[in-house]
């Protein structure tokens, strides 16, 4: 799973230095294409996961949560 992502994400980045691009219109071709390899790549791990990555939370909130659950635990920790 771990892998396919890694293979995904390269081949997403790599699209635009493999490709040589002038024109807008592949500009936006090379971007279709790193979206759908992005797009197969959540799709596979939603299938093997059998859930949502997917979060409605954006990622300051994700932060803000993880912050205030550690400050917790260090308080806690404190009192100890």
């Amino acid at each position: 799973m771990v892998v396919d992502l890694e293979v995904y994400t390269l081949n997403y980045i790599s699209l635009p230095f493999f490709k040589k691009s002038i024109a807008f219109l592949e500009n936006e071709e090379i971007a279709c294409k790193g979206g759908t390899i992005a797009g197969n790549a959540r799709k596979d791990i939603e299938k093997q996961l059998g859930r949502s990555v997917v979060s409605p939370k954006n990622a300051k909130e994700i932060l803000d949560e993880s912050k205030k659950k550690k400050l917790d635990y260090q308080d806690r920790k404190k009192k100890s």
